[in-house]
């Protein structure tokens, strides 16, 4: 991330993006990467074909919370089968995510 910021400083000097995670924003790079001195969460909304790699990806860096409201599609994934097939089943097992259908546990 060191090496991005220095290439593309127009990007992590954005004064939305420091005065909103200011935490993010005075992290070092692999610290911010890894997570470890920032505490950060993320959710993702929707565990489809695209938001089920990005989560289980995530969840290898950052406490993650996958959210689907399919709450069929919960139990699926919490039995280890992905319907979309992009995910294998110990893939899925290994991951730290964590799987809820319930948006208010999001808070």
């Amino acid at each position: 991330m060191a090496n991005a910021a220095r290439k593309y400083p127009h990007v992590f000097e954005r004064p939305c993006l420091t005065s909103m995670y200011p935490k993010v924003a005075a992290a070092s790079g692999a610290e911010a990467l890894a997570g470890a001195s920032t505490g950060t969460r993320v959710v993702v909304i929707g565990l489809g074909y695209v938001g089920l790699p990005l989560a289980v990806a995530l969840a290898r860096q950052f406490e993650t919370v996958g959210l689907d409201i399919d709450t069929r599609r919960i139990t699926e994934l919490e039995a280890g089968h992905d319907r979309t097939g992009e995910i294998d089943a110990d893939r899925l097992e290994a991951s730290s995510l964590t799987l809820i259908a319930d948006p208010l546990r999001c808070a």
